[in-house]
């Protein structure tokens, strides 16, 4: 596919040129927001440059938000007084952690709270950095954790939570209470410290309370009929109703709320399509940000569409805009699209469910012929080959090679038909569905497939 191959590696060019000793501004110039950094968008840039297996670019956003605490933590704290009251982040920051955004209600955002939060604790997942977890991401997230608890949840009279007003996206504009999207990511936020705290045995008493407050919120989360909606009463559809797959992953794909949302957006949501209101297509950050979810959802037909659509779209280079139209053409090399457009791709051919990795997932049948090599959680990369429809090589490739790893991969039956697995390594093989899962246990560097064990 050489028209979303091009756009795919100018993403990818486009981001690790972009990425500044502090972390990834939406654009570097004057006209694409002077510089500064997004919280929110920066958390898109940096999934799409940690799953490309750019680790150590990656890690400078999570680093620069916890060089930043100390101002976020000021910004809510009683009176300069140290509490549980947590840190927030500007909108827009400066390098020193200060405040740049102009006076509007994109102020009253907080779900760029959610996603320094997940890059934060998507570090530690995909290196295993007990050191860098204990003094750079659980801060991070802790005080993240904190703050939703103690400015956002509110608590009913029948002890139910929800989640206070604020801006979510802003084409549903300001003050919506309880809604979808921020409630996804105050829930990913929460669950993800109590992990990170349980990973470090340190916070029990503050980790049961995150894990009660998200579990509260997912019962509070708007719902009509058969599908979560943007906020209850919400008239407009909003990509924000995939918000609790991509961004925030706290559901799985056999939720049939979370299904039936994507589903009746990707065919209702057309005239919603760009992040402002006006032109007429659908941009290209909001094309990844469905080809992302649909890939989690194991969809193989609508996220190539959809990525395709975005490299039409493409400029000269292969660049991503914010809109790009014949009569609406606004903000080329949008760093935010880029990283979509990436996540989008590298979320099709590789997803992470604990300790499992699914393989191929969101890739279309009609690719007979690609090959890449891409992160895993655990300090683990993974190559895999396919020619003529079969897999033709899948390599597991450890950070550590003295680490013996336990993982299941999970790949389509399709592309197993008549090849042999390296038996030394298989501890068991089940179906399901679609897949072959496939239990593993090997060290150092190690193919899955019968004679082609590589030396360490």
């Amino acid at each position: 596919d050489a028209k979303l191959e091009t756009a795919y590696n100018t993403a990818q060019y486009h981001l690790r040129a972009n990425a500044t000793q502090w972390s990834f501004p939406v654009g570097i110039f004057s006209t694409h927001w002077a510089g500064r950094f997004f919280g929110w968008d920066e958390m898109f840039c940096y999934q799409a440059l940690v799953s490309s297996n750019h680790r150590d670019i990656a890690r400078r956003g999570p680093e620069f938000r916890c060089a930043g605490l100390k101002t976020a933590l000021y910004r809510v704290a009683h009176y300069g007084k140290a509490g549980t009251f947590g840190a927030r982040y500007p909108w827009e920051t400066l390098e020193d952690g200060a405040e740049a955004a102009p006076p509007g209600f994109w102020m009253d955002h907080v779900f760029h709270m959610s996603n320094i939060a997940l890059a934060a604790w998507y570090q530690y997942q995909y290196t295993d950095d007990a050191a860098y977890l204990e003094k750079t991401g659980y801060p991070v997230v802790k005080e993240c954790a904190r703050f939703f608890l103690s400015h956002m949840v509110y608590e009913a009279q029948d002890g139910g939570m929800f989640i206070g007003k604020c801006t979510d996206l802003e084409r549903l504009g300001s003050a919506k209470i309880n809604p979808f999207m921020t409630s996804c990511g105050a829930i990913y936020t929460l669950e993800a410290a109590a992990q990170a705290a349980a990973v470090l045995k340190t916070d029990t008493e503050e980790a049961a309370a995150w894990k009660h407050a998200a579990e509260k919120l997912r019962a509070s989360l708007p719902v009509e009929g058969d599908r979560y909606v943007p906020y209850a009463g919400c008239k407009d559809e909003s990509v924000a109703t995939l918000g609790g797959l991509f961004p925030y992953p706290v559901f799985d794909a056999d939720n049939a709320r979370q299904r039936n949302a994507v589903y009746h957006y990707v065919k209702e949501g057309r005239a919603f399509g760009n992040m402002y209101q006006m032109g007429t297509s659908v941009c290209a950050w909001y094309l990844g940000w469905m080809a992302a979810a649909l890939a989690e959802l194991g969809d193989t037909a609508e996220p190539v569409k959809m990525l395709d659509e975005a490299a039409a779209g493409a400029g000269c280079f292969g660049e991503m805009f914010e809109i790009n139209e014949e009569k609406v053409s606004r903000t080329p090399w949008f760093s935010t699209a880029s990283g979509n457009i990436v996540y989008a791709l590298n979320q099709m051919l590789v997803q992470n469910r604990a300790e499992r990795i699914l393989i191929a997932q969101g890739a279309p049948e009609t690719w007979k012929d690609y090959a890449f090599k891409l992160a895993c959680h655990g300090n683990l990369a993974v190559e895999v080959e396919v020619k003529a429809g079969r897999l033709a090589r899948l390599t597991l490739l450890p950070g550590d090679a003295a680490h013996e790893c336990h993982r299941t991969v999970v790949i389509p039956s399709a592309l197993l038909a008549g090849v042999s697995l390296n038996k030394a390594v298989v501890q068991g093989e089940t179906a399901q569905g679609k897949n072959r899962q496939i239990e593993l246990r090997f060290k150092g560097r190690t193919d899955l497939l019968d004679g082609r064990i590589a030396e360490k």
